[in-house]
């Protein structure tokens, strides 16, 4: 019997342990080399041939560029743009990833959690480091709201604290919804 949710199935194609690790390769591990592969594999033919006039490819990947640079700059300042390499890394796997799984027979990456819950938490790591290399001890002053009443400080730093480590989770459970909604309304 067929089911929507072999879609998400990891299964075993060369079963490979070395020592104690099952480094086992999977249809997971092929999506993400295929991914790998098509990206490098279309950003290099894309910016070996540049010109002034630009193909209808460069075009589109000049498109990409610049959303996402205006996305980050209106989001996080001109100073953020220090960041932009990493960001449209991400930006360009997972829409790779997403459209990969739209092919028949597709396997996408991200509808694991596992994949989102690695990149939520490698940005929001890398948050903490660059908060603290730059602010100092002033970067603890997230957790404690101006303005709010002595009696109340207590709880408002508890709820700020929780929230601040939840955000990760609910940045890759979010995204996982969000997988999972598209692919029921297509069903």
């Amino acid at each position: 019997m067929f089911s929507p949710f072999e879609q998400f199935e990891i299964t075993v194609l060369l079963p490979l342990h070395v020592l104690s690790y099952d480094l086992s390769i999977t249809n997971m591990t092929i999506a993400l080399i295929l991914v790998f592969l098509v990206i490098v594999c279309f950003l290099k033919s894309i910016t070996t041939k540049t010109s002034f006039l630009p193909s209808p490819w460069q075009s589109i990947l000049e498109f990409f560029y610049i959303f996402v640079l205006d996305l980050l700059t209106e989001q996080a300042s001109i100073k953020a743009r220090n960041y932009f390499p990493a960001l449209f890394s991400v930006f360009f796997f997972i829409l790779i990833t997403n459209l990969l799984g739209l092919t028949p027979f597709g396997f996408t990456p991200t509808g694991h959690i596992a994949v989102t819950l690695f990149i939520s938490l490698s940005f929001f790591i890398a948050w903490i480091i660059l908060g603290l290399k730059t602010l100092k001890w002033k970067f603890f002053k997230i957790f404690l709201p101006s303005g709010i009443p002595a009696w109340l400080m207590p709880l408002l730093v508890v709820i700020e604290i929780l929230s601040f480590f939840i955000r990760p989770l609910s940045l890759a459970y979010g995204y996982l919804q969000i997988c999972l909604l598209v692919i029921f309304c297509y069903l």
